[in-house]
């Protein structure tokens, strides 16, 4: 993915330390940084970054949990909406933001067809019905990005999965 970014070629024997910059000609990755899950050392990755980098116009939270004390972080230091916001997750905080503009968008995942898929393909297997296993052997459930245009729709449907 940041060899994507950086516009370089992919290189499995390429090691890019944590914590470093990495840069390319259209962006710069300034840091990648982790938390073992403790959401107090995320925050403060956030604020650390925030205060080394006055400049930095977006973070990425990668779990769900991330974008909302990445908002936190910006509203507690008056930036929000001049550091952009990217999620991994369909969280309400980060729905949230997309619809009031603090949040550029979130890239989601399709659990419920990953579950519908999984049982359609049992059922056809138990029945000795093999033409549900792709040639590639892969079955696509794409990843969507939800932005300002489609929140409202995935948020809708979401809430019905959800029976709320």
């Amino acid at each position: 993915m940041i060899d994507c970014l950086l516009g370089r070629e992919k290189d499995g024997s390429r090691y890019d330390a944590p914590g470093q910059s990495q840069v390319g000609a259209k962006y710069t990755v300034l840091a990648t940084l982790t938390d073992q899950f403790d959401r107090a050392k995320g925050k403060a990755n956030v604020e650390d970054m925030l205060t080394k980098h006055e400049g930095v116009d977006a973070m990425v939270g990668l779990f769900a949990y991330n974008p909302p004390l990445i908002l936190e972080a910006l509203k507690q230091a008056g930036r929000i909406g001049e550091v952009k916001v990217i999620g991994f997750d369909e969280d309400e905080v980060t729905l949230q933001g997309i619809r009031n503009d603090s949040v550029h968008g979130t890239v989601v995942q399709d659990p419920y067809e990953y579950g519908k898929r999984s049982i359609e393909i049992l059922d056809a297997l138990s029945k000795g019905d093999t033409s549900v296993i792709p040639e590639n052997k892969f079955v696509d459930i794409p990843a969507r990005q939800i932005r300002k245009d489609n929140v409202d729709a995935f948020w809708s449907d979401l809430k019905s999965k959800l029976g709320k």
